[in-house]
């Protein structure tokens, strides 16, 4: 905040906070707002930064664990393509198998079918 006020006291405009989540909205033909993305807010980034970090960088975790957290926390629809080229040393068969687990367990749904499948988190 101090090196912000230091920068600005030179220039007659010294910016705006920002007061709103960047969020994707929808809007439908009668008017209807709906929520298309929502980003993680501010004060969780770095919460959620060092999960996900977590779960790259650690070698202590199974390699279902890893394809499961990856699917979890993914924000947007994600394939199986996806996951490998993330995973690159799981096998797409056990990247396969977990998926097909997940699905029949109800924890995640597919969006697609064939090559196109996507995954999202329930």
């Amino acid at each position: 905040m101090q090196i912000r006020n230091t920068i600005c006291t030179n220039y007659s405009y010294g910016g705006q906070y920002k007061t709103d989540d960047n969020v994707i909205l929808e809007i439908d033909s009668q008017g209807n707002k709906k929520v298309r993305f929502a980003p993680v807010p501010a004060e969780d980034s770095y919460q959620e930064l060092d999960k996900r970090f977590a779960v790259v960088n650690s070698n202590k975790i199974t390699k279902t664990s890893r394809i499961e957290s990856t699917v979890l926390n993914s924000l947007l629809p994600i394939s199986k393509a996806e996951i490998c080229k993330l995973l690159p040393d799981i096998s797409p068969t056990t990247v396969e198998a977990v998926l097909g687990k997940m699905v029949k367990s109800g924890i995640i749904t597919t969006i697609g079918n064939g090559r196109a499948t996507k995954y999202l988190r329930k």
